[in-house]
């Protein structure tokens, strides 16, 4: 994950601040990518909503944290499909569900504890954006099934 200390936005050029809502990868383009830039890179939000570039930025790392998830001993997935990456860890030191939007590239991590109460509503109080408050909604027709209801009964952990 890239880290922030008031640098400026790659997308607009202006300094960010603590106050400001920022967007954030970790590394998944190699120099001959035409956005390598932009990988573990922090931005505006309000920035990257707006850029053009955007769909096409989020769909190759939401590609390239599924082809993660894969390889991952210690975060299993639970649900996956082209909107939506859900993996989950329920290591009793951990205990967390962490769940990737196709559409913006934002992951949120919810404790296990508190996977059902979020998934009925408390999602829309850590949502950053208004970009994914409406990925989310257009998610959540999932959390009925029983990948979400059970996230770690599900998981597929590589061996």
């Amino acid at each position: 994950m890239a880290l922030f200390y008031g640098q400026p936005c790659p997308l607009c050029g202006v300094k960010m601040t603590n106050d400001d809502r920022r967007f954030a990868t970790s590394h998944f383009l190699g120099p001959s990518s035409d956005l390598w830039q932009f990988s573990d890179a922090v931005m505006h939000f309000d920035c990257y909503a707006m850029w053009e570039h955007r769909a096409r930025f989020v769909r190759m790392y939401f590609e390239a944290k599924k082809e993660w998830s894969g390889q991952n001993q210690f975060w299993g997935v639970a649900h996956s499909d082209d909107r939506v990456l859900v993996t989950a860890n329920p290591d009793k030191l951990v205990g967390e569900v962490d769940v990737m939007l196709a559409e913006t590239g934002s992951g949120f991590r919810v404790a296990l504890a508190n996977w059902e109460d979020w998934l009925s509503g408390e999602w829309f109080e850590d949502c950053r954006h208004e970009i994914e408050r409406e990925a989310l909604l257009a998610v959540l027709p999932m959390r009925s099934g029983p990948s979400c209801r059970q996230p770690t009964q599900l998981l597929s952990l590589p061996g």
